[in-house]
């Protein structure tokens, strides 16, 4: 696995290209790659949650921002991203913000 790590900067890269020319197909197929090779990465985790937001699958979105938050990512920072905006009208996400506000790590 040792040259599956050296991949992950480039995968980063295509998913952040794929995402803002709108194709969520290939952002979901890359995220997806990225987190088979590091499942636990909270980067990638939060990463599907944009992804997913962006491509209006909001249940999958709220499922990978609830992970992220779970391995410390900042509720704080994930409130006012751009690529998480459909899910802000969402009670859902308000109540992952609440559940998660003051408990990172």
């Amino acid at each position: 696995m040792a040259g599956s790590a050296y991949c992950l900067p480039s995968l980063a890269a295509k998913i952040r290209a794929a995402a803002k020319r709108g194709d969520s197909a290939q952002a979901i197929h890359f995220i997806r790659r990225a987190r088979s090779i590091d499942p636990n990465k909270i980067r990638f985790i939060y990463n599907e949650a944009q992804v997913q937001a962006l491509a209006n699958h909001h249940a999958e979105a709220l499922k990978a921002l609830r992970g992220a938050f779970e391995k410390g990512y900042s509720p704080e920072e994930a409130r006012n991203h751009p690529e998480l905006k459909s899910l802000e009208d969402r009670p859902e996400f308000t109540n992952l913000l609440k559940e998660f506000s003051g408990k990172t790590k």
